[in-house]
């Protein structure tokens, strides 16, 4: 074997164990900071609402607050445009509150990620610190969200005996695929947010850009099918329609499609965790 042939087999072998290497700190940092992890979901979790009088009650209150608004506009005003919801409003009150929830999960990535990296800038200057868990951190905090107003919703679905209990399991698998998406934005958006702070100012009207491009207030249905076709590059549209559809409307989970967004989702986070440990080696000088 000639020695060029050495070198570049040498230098495969690198690349090999350099992926092995990639895919295996991907999983391991949050488990090997686990106890770190903890600590910093459950202060993340309280001091949010710290000092209010009604503390963690808020978590609750918010998403009804919107949902009661957007109930008297589009649900009063506008009137619902499900057949489902036509003859009763509580129908609709529980879809747009799932609606409402989910997408929730999205607009905290897009508003909190820009900030993750700049407002932990002592652990990128002060001490060593594994900045990637901070995207794992934020999660936690969400999903304990999520399921405080998803156990509200569920309450409500089955006083009003609308909730399909069979179809609850639905909600493991949405959160598991926004999960992906959820680490891949906020990895890319932290990065790019200690270089240049506008971009938390972008993700504001952005936000609201997706929440109306998304079928929280409308079916899918009637959007025109020449422009349905967008909605498929939307996938928190296919998450709020298949949510809805297993666990109010009784139909099967649509898997093929699941699969797809779920596999995008978690590649996006893989391609996020790779520019983020990139980057991270100049936060310290542009913070």
């Amino acid at each position: 074997m000639s020695q060029f042939a050495v070198i570049r087999r040498q230098a495969n072998n690198a690349k090999h164990i350099s992926s092995m290497q990639f895919f295996k700190e991907f999983f391991h940092i949050p488990w090997r900071n686990r106890y770190l992890l903890a600590q910093l979901t459950r202060r993340e979790v309280h001091s949010r609402y710290k000092g209010l009088f009604l503390g963690m009650l808020w978590s609750l209150f918010h998403p009804l607050l919107l949902m009661g608004i957007y109930f008297f506009v589009f649900g009063l005003i506008f009137k619902p445009r499900w057949p489902q919801a036509e003859s009763d409003r509580a129908v609709f009150a529980l879809i747009l509150f799932l609606g409402i929830i989910i997408y929730d999960v999205c607009a905290a990535a897009l508003t909190q990620g820009p900030r993750l990296v700049v407002d932990k800038a002592v652990f990128v200057k002060k001490v060593i610190f594994p900045l990637e868990i901070l995207s794992w951190a934020g999660l936690g905090t969400t999903f304990f969200f999520f399921m405080e107003t998803f156990v509200l919703w569920a309450v409500m679905a089955a006083i009003l005996g609308l909730l399909k209990p069979a179809g609850l399991y639905f909600i493991v698998p949405i959160f598991v695929c926004m999960m992906g998406y959820y680490l891949g934005l906020t990895w890319i958006l932290s990065a790019l947010g200690a270089f240049a702070r506008d971009i938390a100012q972008i993700m504001q009207p952005i936000s609201a850009f997706i929440l109306f491009l998304t079928p929280v207030f409308y079916p899918l249905s009637v959007v025109p099918e020449r422009l349905r076709f967008v909605y498929w590059f939307n996938p928190l549209a296919f998450m709020v329609e298949s949510a809805r559809n297993v666990m109010l409307f009784g139909h099967a989970p649509q898997w093929g499609l699941y699969c797809l967004y779920a596999g995008i989702g978690w590649l996006l986070a893989l391609l996020g965790f790779l520019f983020f440990r990139r980057c991270k080696r100049t936060f310290a000088d542009c913070l």
